[in-house]
Formats: structure tokens, sequence, C-alpha cells
């Protein structure tokens, strides 16, 4: 059943909630990802606020499944925590070197900076 916002576009319910008018997908979410071997993933740290250091790697272009499969291989395989969103993916702790390495065996063009 169809609900009415304030400024009267229909809402309809479908994987989530999305305005009737077709609003497009966001560019980050992929039909299908790309091959590996063209993928070029920059690893680097990033402070937070308390003192705790997150490593990022970035520049995945995978669909929304496979990154988080990814991430969670990650996470295993470094006994970490972290999260992935917007293609990257986040590890807590400063680990790039062992991500780099890590995303190389798996057939990646890793680098850290």
């Amino acid at each position: 059943m169809a609900k009415r916002r304030r400024d009267n576009q229909k809402v309809t319910q479908g994987s989530g909630w999305s305005l009737a008018r077709g609003k497009q997908a966001p560019p980050s979410a992929l039909r299908q990802s790309q091959p590996i071997e063209n993928q070029r993933i920059v690893v680097r740290t990033e402070g937070r606020p308390g003192g705790k250091t997150v490593t990022i790697a970035q520049g995945f272009r995978l669909t929304d499944p496979d990154l988080k499969a990814l991430a969670k291989t990650l996470k295993k395989t470094l006994s970490v925590g972290g999260k992935s969103a917007d293609g990257k993916i986040e590890l807590q702790g400063r680990l790039v070197e062992r991500a780099v390495a890590l995303l190389e065996a798996a057939g990646y063009q890793a680098q850290a900076r």
C-alpha cells in the first residue's frame, strides 16, 4: 500500500523505502563486481577520537555482498573487528602491512600509503 509524504509524493515499499518517482541507485551500488586484477586498492591508517587507530582499505569496485564477504574474511584472518561500506573496508588497529599482504595474496593490486 502506498503512503504519502508531506510534499504529496507517493512512497512505495520495496527493498527499503524509496520514492515512486524512480530514484536511481547510488554510484557505489554496483550490479556486478569488477575483475580483481583491475582494482587498485590503497591501504592507509587513520586516527579516531580517543586515540584509536583504524586501517582503511579503499578503491574496491565490488558489489555490497562481495565487499562484505571480503571484509569478513579479512577480519577473521586478522582477528580484528571492522566494517565495510561505500567501497571501503575499515579494520580496527594498525594493520597496513598485514592487510596489504593478504589483499595481494587474494590477487588485488594493493599498496600502503
